[in-house]
């Protein structure tokens, strides 16, 4: 759990989430290795993982050899609750929160594109939207039910992406990274919306 507003203000930015992300689907790589993967120059790679290294969001990795420098995630999952409570913190979470969403968009379009060539993850993926009334601690309830829901998918995916199956990084055969990206949020009341 990070709560250092400037730690996750380094993590919004929309490359080190990909630097990040990839290291987590693909396991330990070096400098050179990302920058191929992300089409950018491997000085701009290095530069924002060893920021990410700063904060706590990547460690060197055991070398493969002599002279290769990998990197590795530190964690599968990240978490900024409870951020507000530093000076600073609900505008950092509110960036990192903002930048996540755009990037989910993006992902939801890119799948837009691509999901009527493949008709088995077609009725299982996208969006759907519940409008519910519920009180702070249902909410509080439900978010920690989905929580606790994940949990053992996103165990199965250790940091050091050594895991048992057939997808990279680990996972099980057959299986793809998935972006899950749920958005909850109170909604002013009516008479407030104007």
């Amino acid at each position: 759990m990070i709560r250092d507003p400037i730690a996750i203000r380094a993590l919004a930015h929309p490359l080190r989430l990909q630097l990040r992300d990839l290291l987590d689907i693909r396991g330990p790589m070096t400098a050179a290795d990302a920058a191929r993967e992300l089409g950018i120059s491997q000085g701009l790679a290095s530069h924002h993982l060893r920021q990410l290294a700063k904060y706590g969001f990547v460690e060197p990795a055991p070398a493969r050899n002599g002279r290769d420098r990998p990197w590795q995630i530190t964690e599968t999952s990240v978490s900024w609750l409870g951020a507000e409570a530093e000076p600073g913190g609900a505008e950092a979470a509110d960036l990192l929160e903002q930048v996540l969403a755009e990037r989910a968009v993006r992902h939801l379009r890119g799948w837009q594109r691509r999901r009527k060539q493949e008709p088995r993850w077609h009725d299982h993926s996208g969006l759907s939207q519940h409008l519910l009334y519920l009180t702070a601690d249902e909410l509080a309830g439900v978010s920690a039910a989905i929580e606790a829901l994940l949990q053992p998918y996103t165990r199965r995916r250790p940091a050091d992406g050594d895991s048992p199956g057939g997808a990279a990084g680990g996972g099980p055969a057959g299986g793809r990274m998935v972006d899950l990206t749920m958005i909850g949020v109170p909604l002013p009341d009516p008479a407030e919306r104007g």
